[in-house]
């Protein structure tokens, strides 16, 4: 970014804060998808994850790479000069794995986001049958 800004002399873009806000993020969503992967257990005993700033951090990281992956096609697009050559063609590749790896982020999360509050809600339900039960018990 300094090289880019000060050597260079060019002007600053708001465009320049996609790839330098992947840095942080990465590191955000790395450490979300460690401390999440027991969740994808199915024998897992379920203990809530309360780390909002790993949720929103991950959550930013694939919309910055999704958001670049468009950009880099976009551009790819813009440029008609260029025939189809097989270097734009495997340049065009990867810009969709890049960007199928950010939906598929934002949609494990999103999974894993309602699976949580599904079984909120059934361990709520769960102990509201055992005060019941307990009470009829008594009585």
């Amino acid at each position: 970014m300094y090289t880019i800004i000060i050597v260079e002399n060019n002007s600053f873009e708001y465009s320049m804060l996609i790839p330098l806000s992947m840095i942080p993020t990465g590191v955000l969503s790395i450490i979300y998808h460690i401390k999440t992967l027991k969740h994808y257990s199915i024998n897992y005993v379920y203990k809530d994850l309360n780390d909002s700033f790993l949720w929103v951090g991950n959550l930013l990281f694939a919309i910055s790479i999704s958001s670049m992956a468009l950009f880099m096609i976009y551009s790819f697009y813009s440029i008609r000069e260029i025939d189809l050559n097989p270097k734009l063609f495997y340049a065009l590749i990867f810009c969709g794995v890049i960007l199928l790896i950010g939906v598929i982020l934002i949609l494990e999360e999103k999974w894993l986001y309602k699976k949580r509050h599904i079984i909120k809600k059934q361990s709520k339900i769960n102990k509201i049958d055992d005060i019941r039960g307990a009470q009829d018990d008594d009585l």
